[in-house]
């Protein structure tokens, strides 16, 4: 029986919390990290060609706000899940994420304990979009 690796993408503008993230995702063996990018020009140009399931993005780019990328990223792939990252407290962000589409918010100081459990909630409410 073959089992199919999760693809996930990660648009993270910090390489210390990019890097540890993709170590942290790469733990899960059912995760498979397939481009990860530091600024939403890199992934813009790369996200139509590459296959993802999940995409973790960066609410605070330098060159772009999370909540602005979400509508291309779905555009581009419309069937992967959206997972946001986010420094703020405020819940306005996550809830104007999960009504663009992200699948689930979670806050960058508790990525070791909440991005795989995030990754695999998104990925077991895989509903189709209305």
């Amino acid at each position: 029986m073959t089992t199919h690796s999760v693809r996930v993408l990660i648009l993270e503008h910090t390489t210390p919390l990019a890097d540890l993230a993709a170590e942290i995702l790469q733990r899960e063996p059912s995760l498979q990290i397939v481009g990860a990018f530091d600024s939403y020009a890199a992934l813009t140009a790369q996200l139509p060609h590459t296959q993802s399931d999940v995409v973790i993005l960066d609410l605070d780019t330098p060159d772009a706000c999370g909540l602005n990328v979400i509508p291309f990223v779905l555009a581009n792939l419309p069937d992967a899940r959206i997972i946001l990252l986010r420094d703020q407290e405020d819940s306005r962000y996550s809830k104007a994420a999960l009504k663009l589409g992200a699948a689930v918010c979670v806050r960058k100081d508790l990525i070791a304990t909440d991005l795989v459990p995030a990754v695999l909630h998104a990925l077991s409410s895989r509903a189709p979009r209305v």
